[in-house]
């Protein structure tokens, strides 16, 4: 049984931001869409069998252009409940060659791909890849977007760890490194906290 996904505003910007900044760095100006036959599969079994034959696409890319190519490719649903794609790539590929090979691997005879002038990827992105796209509801295991190996959209940083150590302020101020800026005391003179730079090991 499928789990629904619903990507939230915060989660939809920072992959917009990120499909912006990789597209281009990586020079991705070809804005491809791949339309499926609905002969050839169910609307509930779209997403699935789409990235069985965009994976099968890939190796025909492959050997049309040489290498692996770079790509981003995020999924979307029409009303009618099947699923299509839409990847940004960097290199010229024939309308005609396209159609032939997407429905060669049994996708379609549908595709578009169009060039996007680097200066106006932001807008084109944000017009085509977010909103309902993004905030969308959708059905089943899979991933909204897909990369090629050599991009990273969301980069996971590490978060910064917190200990506990038992030493006296005497003991900090000795420490390698360490300068205590600033002693806060009550009213007796007791010690209630202090800032210090550096991390204490």
């Amino acid at each position: 049984m499928g789990v629904s996904t619903v990507w939230g505003p915060k989660k939809a910007r920072k992959v917009s931001t990120g499909i912006i900044q990789r597209a281009m760095k990586h020079d991705l100006r070809r804005f491809l869409t791949l339309t499926l036959d609905q002969q050839r599969c169910r609307a509930e079994d779209s997403a699935i069998y789409i990235r069985e034959v965009w994976r099968k696409m890939r190796v025909l890319l492959k050997r049309r252009v040489g290498k692996s190519i770079s790509f981003i490719a995020v999924l979307e649903f029409q009303k009618n409940g099947y699923a299509h794609l839409h990847v940004m790539l960097g290199h010229y590929l024939p309308q005609e060659w396209l159609s032939e090979a997407w429905h060669a691997v049994g996708g379609g005879r549908y595709v578009d791909i169009r060039f996007v002038d680097m200066h106006r990827v932001a807008s084109y992105v944000s017009k085509y890849l977010t909103k309902e796209m993004l905030l969308s509801k959708a059905t089943g295991k899979y991933r909204r977007y897909t990369t090629s190996r050599d991009i990273v959209l969301l980069v996971k940083t590490k978060q910064e760890e917190w200990w506990l150590i038992k030493m006296s302020l005497k003991g900090i101020r000795r420490s390698p490194g360490c300068c205590v800026l600033e002693e806060k005391h009550d009213e007796t003179g007791e010690l209630c906290s202090f800032t210090a730079t550096e991390r204490i090991l």
